[in-house]
């Protein structure tokens, strides 16, 4: 069985980036641009990127590992960077199948990665029985694209992804 989740855009309207720093912002999401999320059960951990290719692990530590190798991109590394910080945050993720595909453009300030990631965060949840609050979910993702990836990121994209609509 499929289960699937879906996270709209983000547009920063003022304030953006100062959240990183502690700032107040002012945002919204743009639900006609979805990243989406697909689940499906089978053995061991496998994501597969935006191009259809497939990487599979035996565990989270494999995972982890794929990650700090360099091997996963094309937003393989966005699904196994949640399926590694949902676990640290005590959650660990059944054996699926993680697929993604998204109408969010790359790289113009749409916060289409943390789309990526919380719809993961949804949908890996929703298979283990776990419900999120928006400001847990937030955080996970955040941790994913922080520690996980190293990528340099404040709060604002998860928290308004997590909440949907006008945040300020």
């Amino acid at each position: 069985m499929t289960v699937r989740a879906s996270v709209a855009a983000r547009v920063g309207l003022l304030g953006n980036p100062s959240d990183a720093y502690g700032g107040h912002v002012v945002a919204f999401t743009v639900d006609q641009l979805r990243a989406h999320v697909d689940v499906d059960d089978q053995p061991g951990l496998t994501v597969v990127d935006g191009l259809g290719r497939p990487t599979s692990a035996s565990g989270v530590e494999e995972i982890a590992g794929l990650i700090a190798s360099g091997v996963l991109d094309h937003g393989a590394e966005l699904l196994a960077a949640a399926i590694v910080a949902m676990d640290a945050s005590g959650h660990r993720a059944r054996d699926v199948r993680l697929g993604f595909g998204t109408t969010i453009p790359r790289e113009v300030g749409l916060s289409g990665s943390s789309a990526v990631i919380i719809a993961a965060l949804r949908v890996l949840a929703e298979c283990c029985g776990h419900g999120w609050d928006a400001v847990d979910l937030a955080r996970v993702a955040l941790a994913a694209e922080v520690d996980v990836l190293g990528m340099a990121a404040g709060p604002q994209d998860r928290v308004v992804q997590a909440i949907g609509g006008l945040v300020d």
